[in-house]
């Protein structure tokens, strides 16, 4: 309960007087109730909606929930897969609504370091990434395990995602802390050495680095010496039955130092010093791909450069 108070309270920013909507699937109910049990114990003005699980990010709820989200001054998103790259999500952070985006939460999550950590405490450097991802005209990145890509990302401004909503910072996903963009669709070149994990449950954490081929944007070739995860991205992917889905539309920095690679997406897409790289939609980021998909590539150790200058280090922030 100390944890759940710390997510409503410190991430939620909750106060007396605000509407709290609770979101959760039938695979979720279990740590759902917790936080209802919180919000029962608190007193505090609370709706909640079971949705039918989908079978991967970025579907939209039905209309019921989203003019629900719309009028609620608090979200928890509780669902086993994220809500946060929908129309509906969007539309409820650009009225009056604080989003946190909680997928893949579990009662036993709630005992990580990472989801206690003093997120405020990080706000000077996501800021500081955030600002730089803004400034830049072209990303380069490298790592010593073949990583080699670059894109555009002019025009196009960062996201500051510390963990915590206020309102100024109105999506959160604790115990996410991230910096992002949505670079230029059909800008990126290279290959991407994924050596982190896969953020979906027929992958998560690797064991075998998997290769994708990327020319204007958009995945050309995947490649792993382990078949499994070939067949399983085939699967994820085609599913979608839109080539929306294989465009990169998200390059995203880890701040959260709590944070350990464990195959959690929120906690490998937060962990300090770790890349991740989002196909699909990016249309709730600044981008233009509206897609119902979006997954996450996340790796390690990699230099970043934001024209020409070092900004991380073989994962260290240099800024």
């Amino acid at each position: 309960m100390n944890v759940v108070k710390h997510i409503i309270e410190h991430c939620g920013d909750l106060k007396s007087d605000e509407w709290v909507c609770v979101l959760y699937d039938n695979s979720t109910f279990g740590v759902a109730s917790v936080f209802l049990q919180y919000l029962e114990g608190i007193h505090a003005n609370f709706s909640s909606y079971e949705l039918i699980r989908t079978d991967t990010h970025g579907i939209e709820p039905p209309d019921e929930v989203a003019e629900a989200m719309k009028s609620s001054d608090l979200i928890l998103c509780l669902t086993q897969y994220s809500l946060a790259h929908t129309q509906a999500r969007l539309e409820a952070t650009n009225g009056k609504s604080r989003f946190l985006s909680m997928p893949e939460y579990s009662v036993s999550l709630l005992n990580d370091p990472a989801v206690a950590t003093d997120f405020r405490s990080r706000l000077q450097a996501v800021e500081a990434m955030t600002q730089a991802l803004t400034n830049g005209k072209e990303l380069y990145i490298e790592t010593a395990a073949g990583t080699r890509m670059k894109m555009d990302i002019s025009n196009r401004g960062g996201n500051c995602c510390p963990g915590f909503v206020n309102q100024l910072y109105r999506l959160g996903s604790p115990p996410d802390i991230e910096a992002n963009i949505a670079p230029n669709e059909a800008s990126t070149e290279g290959m991407l050495v994924i050596d982190g994990s896969i953020t979906h449950e027929l992958i998560g954490k690797l064991t075998d680095t998997v290769e994708l081929r990327i020319s204007k944007g958009k995945i050309d070739s995947i490649y792993s010496a382990n078949e499994e995860i070939c067949q399983a991205l085939d699967k994820i992917f085609t599913r979608v039955k839109s080539d929306k889905a294989y465009y990169l539309g998200e390059v995203g920095i880890g701040l959260n130092k709590d944070a350990v690679l464990c195959g959690n997406m929120l906690i490998d897409e937060g962990s300090y010093g770790s890349l991740h790289f989002g196909f699909g939609s990016n249309y709730t980021i600044g981008g233009s791909n509206k897609v119902s998909f979006h997954l996450d590539f996340v790796l390690t150790k990699a230099n970043m450069y934001i024209d020409g200058t070092m900004v991380i280090k073989e994962g260290e922030m240099q800024l």
